[in-house]
């Protein structure tokens, strides 16, 4: 299965990127990227997808901040224990 990942293009609206369409981040120093496996949602989420929050994200949104994943790459200044 490739790379994909669910993002809320407008309110109430949930599209999918595949592929090579998955922008692949490069950690800047002192930071790592971590391959999600899978992530969670929570009602911050779903709020945030219907538009109620007092703060609305501008699309294009990846909902979801509980996450499992592999760290993929460790930027500069990170020592990797």
């Amino acid at each position: 299965m490739g790379d994909r990942a669910g993002f809320l293009s407008g309110t109430r609206t949930l599209s999918t990127y595949t592929g090579s369409e998955v922008v692949d981040p490069k950690p800047a120093y002192g930071q790592v990227s971590v391959r999600l496996e899978t992530s969670g949602i929570c009602h911050t989420d779903i709020h945030a997808a219907h538009g109620d929050r007092p703060v609305r994200p501008a699309p294009p949104l990846i909902p979801g901040h509980e996450g499992i994943g592999i760290v993929a790459a460790i930027g500069g200044g990170v020592d990797g224990r």
